[in-house]
């Protein structure tokens, strides 16, 4: 069976984001399959598990078609159409651990 967790809060400056990582990275030690989905524009998550990339890197990862972005553009768009997986990429470090 398939769990999901979410971390909401919309005040600032809670450690949203640290907490999201070390909480996905423990889960997928101990033998669980964990994706990480980084759907805030300033992309910190991602940042955090890719290495803190340069911000042309960054650019470069998300320019591809398919990410969560594009994914979800039709819906905010009022353009309907058919839902497209998005790519995941492995973190390296950690096997089990994905990050779209």
């Amino acid at each position: 069976m398939v769990q999901k967790r979410a971390l909401f809060n919309h005040k600032g400056g809670v450690n949203k984001t640290t907490t999201t990582f070390n909480v996905g990275w423990m889960l997928a030690t101990k033998g669980k399959q964990v994706i990480l989905v980084d759907a805030d524009p300033q992309c910190n998550l991602t940042e955090m598990v890719l290495g803190f990339p340069t911000k042309e890197e960054l650019e470069g990862l998300y320019k591809k078609e398919q990410n969560i972005k594009s994914g979800l553009a039709p819906a905010l768009e009022s353009r309907p159409k058919l839902i497209e997986a998005v790519d995941c990429w492995p973190v390296e470090a950690c096997d089990g651990l994905l990050l779209c």
